[in-house]
């Protein structure tokens, strides 16, 4: 998957400059440009998917399936390593 995103152009490989012997995978600016676009696009699917759901259900939908795939990622054969989370807004808008 990763040979498929480079040749579209839409991640790159770097070296990792404190070990030179790792690659870092970083978004280029067409592969940001291409989830700008989809995003919204995805947000409006989940909004339908999940229209029966108040919004307290939503985010406890949302986490029992983050919770679910977390559980789970250990056993693929490519583990996604997810970003250190950020610290919640506290605005109420996500």
């Amino acid at each position: 998957m990763i040979e498929r995103l480079c040749a579209k152009g839409l991640i790159e490989r770097r070296t990792n400059p404190k070990d030179r012997r790792a690659k870092v995978l970083a978004l280029t600016p067409e592969g940001a440009e291409r989830i700008a676009h989809i995003r919204p696009i995805v947000e409006e699917m989940q909004r339908n998917l999940l229209v029966g759901l108040d919004e307290e259900e939503k985010r406890e939908f949302i986490r029992l399936a983050t919770k679910v795939a977390v559980a789970g990622n250990d056993r693929t054969r490519a583990p996604l390593r997810m970003p250190p989370e950020k610290p919640a807004d506290k605005t109420g808008t996500d």
